[in-house]
């Protein structure tokens, strides 16, 4: 699939759900907050990516895409505000 048709879907659908429209995030070898900013930027715009993936545009080249299940949501979320958790007495502990 091609990034710019992706991401172009993608804002379509965030226009028509009313959600900001931000790029999504990838993470790497990166710090926990930007791990936590990644996650919370998918959470935040989840219904434009579930809608985004059920695009004609996107299933015609792409029929069998991985998706979270609400399961995966619920465990990125927990890990999430563990990481915050963390990350909040680190800068306690300055």
């Amino acid at each position: 699939m091609k990034i710019t048709v992706a991401a172009g879907v993608l804002k379509q659908k965030q226009k028509l759900l009313e959600l900001p429209e931000h790029r999504l995030m990838i993470d790497g070898d990166t710090r926990l907050k930007s791990s936590c900013d990644m996650v919370k930027r998918y959470r935040d715009q989840q219904p434009a990516i579930a809608f985004a993936l059920v695009s004609p545009s996107i299933m015609k080249d792409h029929k069998d895409i991985d998706t979270l299940t609400d399961n995966d949501i619920c465990n990125a979320e927990i890990v999430m505000k563990s990481a915050k958790a963390t990350q909040d007495q680190d800068h306690q502990d300055v």
